[in-house]
Order: structure tokens, then C-alpha cells, then sequence
């Protein structure tokens, strides 16, 4: 098994899979007979608003996936570094309400999405330190009885 180090360690990129089922056929079917009248103004200016926020949101998860891949420790941060970390956050945030506002469920769905792709990264990332410092004990272990074994001798 090849171990990897953390900074090559990214977030999980494709969304969840649905489990399709068999379109169901319909007979029977009329086609109508008076065209569907345009979309008002109102109806277009909703869409077109609910596009942007949707977009809005995709950017922020990316800002915040780019930010979850950063290896430098807090106390290493420039102050610069930090105020980029809280805007990309306090953006996240205007974006899945806006996308709140625009289409109830579909921004928190949005946030609850990123939270477990990145707590299912976080888990994983733990699952390769727990094992790594597992192996390096038992490295370890073996180098101590080594080293007692050779003074024994001696």
C-alpha cells in the first residue's frame, strides 16, 4: 500500500450517487393543445437569480476545498493568510443563504453536502496518520529490541 502524505490527501470530487430506477412508461399520453404561455419577467428574473446563487455557491465550495488542502499550521499563518480564510468562509456562508432564500433546502443542502465530503476527507486523512504512527511504533519496537539485544551482547 502506497502511503501518501497529507498535502496529497484531497477532498472527495464527485457528488453522491443516486441509485437510478426504470423510468416508468405512461400510455396514453396527449400531447397539449394550447401552447404554454412565455415565462413573465418575474418567473425568468427568479431563474436567472437562482443561477447566479447556485454558481455563487459552487465557487465558495471550491474557495473552501482549495483552503481544506492548505498544509501550513495556524501558527504560521500571515495575517493575510487568516482574513483570506475568513472571507472565503463568511462567503460561503452569504452564498448558501442567498441560495437559501432563493430555493428553501437547496442551500443548507449545499453546506451539508461540503460538511461530510470534508469530514469523510478528515476521516480518512486520520486513518492514514493511525496508521503510519502504528507502523513507526512497531519500527520502533523493533529498533529497542534490536538496541537491547546488542548491549546484551556486549
Amino acid at each position: 500500500m502506497k502511503n501518501k502524505s497529507l498535502d496529497e490527501i484531497r477532498p472527495a470530487g464527485k457528488g453522491v450517487k443516486t441509485i437510478n430506477k426504470r423510468p416508468r412508461v405512461v400510455k396514453d399520453v396527449q400531447q397539449p393543445t394550447v401552447d404554454a404561455p412565455p415565462p413573465s419577467e418575474e418567473a425568468t428574473r427568479i431563474v436567472i437569480e437562482s443561477n447566479r446563487a447556485k454558481e455563487r455557491l459552487i465557487e465558495s465550495i471550491k474557495g473552501i476545498n482549495r483552503l481544506m488542502n492548505r498544509s501550513v499550521l495556524p501558527e504560521n499563518r500571515s495575517v493575510k493568510e487568516n482574513d483570506e480564510e475568513r472571507a472565503l468562509v463568511a462567503e460561503l456562508v452569504n452564498a448558501a443563504v442567498a441560495m437559501e432564500w432563493l430555493s428553501p433546502g437547496e442551500g443548507l443542502l449545499g453546506m451539508a453536502t461540503l460538511a461530510v465530503r470534508q469530514g469523510l476527507s478528515l476521516r480518512d486523512a486520520g486513518n492514514r496518520l493511525a496508521y503510519e504512527l502504528e507502523q513507526t511504533r512497531r519500527e520502533l519496537g523493533v529498533l529497542r529490541n534490536q538496541l537491547q539485544g546488542s548491549g546484551k551482547d556486549g
